[in-house]
């Protein structure tokens, strides 16, 4: 048996908040300030695909060439999401939209 996964192919940027360094006499001054760690997940059809996966020998889908941080929102949709730690986990804080081709 072959399952298909047809669909959109989405590239889901999760970010989450990181403290400032301590200043110091060398500290570099973008280190001073809050900043985020960032990491591109496989969204959409991508990540239904590779849930079926699990349970279908066979599973055909669409597939990206490269990294997922390589990929341009020209090409595939992408959408944004902040999380915040509670209770030892991460949970999505607020969904900041998407961006995608002008077209298609």
């Amino acid at each position: 048996m072959k399952t298909l996964v047809t669909g959109d192919i989405t590239i889901d940027w999760i970010q989450w908040p990181i403290k400032s360094h301590e200043i110091t006499d060398y500290s570099e001054n973008w280190k001073t300030h809050l900043g985020f760690h960032r990491k591109a997940l496989e969204g959409g059809a991508l990540l239904l695909a590779k849930m079926l996966r699990e349970l279908v020998p066979r599973v055909e889908h669409p597939q990206i060439l490269g990294k997922l941080e390589n990929t341009s929102p020209e090409e595939f949709i992408h959408s944004f999401a902040d999380l915040e730690l509670y209770n030892g986990k991460y949970l999505i804080k607020s969904f900041l939209g998407y961006t995608g081709p002008e077209e298609g």
